[in-house]
């Protein structure tokens, strides 16, 4: 019923071949952030503090992924990537280039929040998967404007919410 109303959309894995065992549960995003806090009974008082802060920062990237791969008019797929090897990407925008992208709810990214993205690019590049040939890579925090990160030979650009359609704009 959730789903049917718009109130949630589920996030399928993405299981490229890379012969790892492949986490295959989707997730589960709520459309509206406001709501989602309300329902956690998050005010502005209690949101700076609450462990429910990274998945709503989360939540609000996936909606602005999602507003803008439907208003840009190209062929774009998103997913999520986790292995039980504990190798971990919030979204992965597949078609018309690839992009990989981190949520972080800070303004000053560090080279280890970039992990995850560093070692699914490395696996993709050991398996040669073709959905995955030479992404993009991205942190979405609080900062904004152009800085950019290197995880072991990884390019990693920092950008704001704001910046999302520019994150996805084509090569």
């Amino acid at each position: 019923v959730l789903e049917a109303s718009n109130q949630i959309r589920l996030l399928e894995p993405w299981h490229g071949n890379l012969g790892k065992r492949v986490v295959k549960t989707p997730k589960i995003y709520f459309c509206d952030t406001g709501l989602l806090a309300w329902i956690l009974g998050l005010g502005a008082e209690g949101l700076p503090s609450s462990p429910f802060l990274g998945p709503l920062w989360e939540t609000a990237v996936y909606g602005e992924l999602r507003r803008e791969i439907a208003v840009s008019g190209l062929n774009r797929q998103l997913y999520y990537y986790r292995d039980n090897a504990g190798v971990e990407v919030d979204f992965l925008v597949l078609g018309e280039g690839s992009r990989l992208v981190e949520c972080k709810w800070t303004a000053a990214p560090r080279p280890e929040d970039a992990r995850g993205l560093e070692r699914l690019t490395r696996l993709a590049r050991e398996s040669g998967s073709p959905d995955l040939v030479d992404p993009r890579a991205a942190i979405v925090c609080r900062a904004e404007g152009g800085r950019e990160l290197e995880v072991s030979g990884l390019r990693v650009a920092v950008r704001g919410l704001g910046e999302v359609p520019q994150l996805l704009a084509a090569r």
